[in-house]
């Protein structure tokens, strides 16, 4: 019988073959970073953009001031972050099959000024990388914008309280943004508009996706892409996840209530100027802030047009249906149980994903005939489109 000493030894050595037998399906990172310590650790861990998380990958020891790091990438290119066990920095670095790259410091770690090191490092041998730093800047320009005109719209209102004439203002400002964006990225081939960013373009349209509560255009980003890119893993999600985009349909379902009736989702939005969907836990974060916002806007608009279905996302039926008695919601409530496996994982994507110890809790927004108007939207948002679809 093996002993386990070399069983291990036997396991390292079977995975150093693999690597062997990939070829240039392996990546190899060199770092040189200044400041780092002799016998450091230095870790890559695979970012999961569908759970917003990260699984440790791989791992190298800093021997003279430098380090080597070796693996497979899965479904490449791929988002790493890097990670120092004597040092509180990260680098994020795109990594594709085949990959040799290196990373030198400009200077010493103990001259940086934030945790993120990307500014500090010069990174050579990923073209999906260097594409990445040509189309970030765009992004990050966008969601700051956006992000100020929603900070702006909130001030107003929590100095005045909510007028719909002045913060519609800033809310079609947000509409003129988008379409600026939409026609500067979206409306034409990446390969036309942006040659020098086109290889990392499924990669950052999936990102403005996630982060921009499902754009509209982002769905018209898809059909743009040749076939390399629509059958890459991001061009694969990025067709997958667009079909929440606004503008879509909002995928249908039929549910038993807490009573035990069947709720069609369709019969609720027919009947309605605007439906919302409420996707939450026992332990959803936000739950109790959201809901008890959703109290007030269903007292005020529901006889206006809007009506509210609370969908509990998590698999125990008995917990959710206590909580319905418990918490009296006026507003219609259905569950499939299957938690993971149930619609708000599988088709809506908005399950507690690994890595996460809290749900989430998510307001969808549905016009009248059944196609999504806003995603994750709450507060002065939600105020707006109420006030813009049911009245004063």
């Amino acid at each position: 019988m093996l002993s386990a000493r070399m069983v291990k030894i036997l396991s390292a050595l079977l995975a150093v073959l693999s690597l062997n037998a990939q070829g240039t399906e392996n990546y190899e990172i060199k770092g040189q970073i200044q400041g780092l310590q002799e016998g450091e650790k230095v870790t890559i861990s695979l970012v999961e953009p569908t759970g917003h998380h990260w699984v440790k990958r791989d791992s190298a020891i800093v021997r003279n001031g430098e380090f080597l790091l070796v693996g497979i990438v899965p479904e490449g290119p791929r988002e790493y972050l890097m990670f120092f066990d004597h040092h509180p920095f990260l680098l994020d670095i795109i990594v594709n099959k085949g990959d040799r790259i290196t990373i030198k410091s400009n200077q010493d770690l103990s001259d940086f000024h934030h945790n993120n090191i990307n500014d500090y490092v010069t990174v050579n041998g990923s073209d999906y990388y260097t594409s990445w730093v040509h189309l970030a800047p765009a992004y990050w320009l966008y969601e700051k914008s956006i992000r100020n005109l929603k900070r702006a719209a909130q001030h107003l209102v929590d100095s005045i309280g909510f007028d719909g004439p002045k913060v519609d203002e800033y809310y079609q400002s947000i509409d003129l943004i988008n379409q600026a964006f939409a026609d500067e990225f979206f409306t034409t081939s990446p390969d036309q508009t942006h040659p020098e960013s086109t290889i990392a373009f499924p990669m950052w349209a999936y990102t403005v996706y996630v982060n921009s509560n499902h754009a509209s255009f982002v769905a018209n980003a898809y059909a743009q892409l040749n076939p390399s890119m629509q059958n890459s893993y991001f061009g694969k999600m990025l067709n997958e996840y667009s079909k929440l985009c606004v503008g879509q349909p909002f995928p249908d379902f039929t549910l038993p209530t807490a009573e035990g009736k069947q709720l069609a989702l369709k019969d609720v939005v027919s009947r309605s100027k605007v439906t919302l969907v409420h996707f939450w836990a026992a332990q959803s974060y936000m739950k109790k802030q959201l809901q008890d916002e959703l109290r007030v806007f269903y007292k005020k608009y529901h006889d206006k047009g809007l009506n509210i279905v609370g969908f509990y996302s998590d698999k125990y039926p008995d917990e959710w249906k206590d909580l319905v008695q418990k918490e009296q919601y006026p507003w219609y409530n259905v569950s499939d149980s299957k938690g993971e496996e149930g619609m708000t994982a599988k088709v809506y994507r908005e399950y507690l994903a690994p890595g996460q110890k809290i749900a989430n809790t998510t307001n969808v927004l549905i016009d009248a005939q059944g196609k999504i108007l806003a995603w994750d939207v709450y507060g002065t948002e939600l105020q707006w489109y109420l006030w813009k679809f049911c009245g004063q």
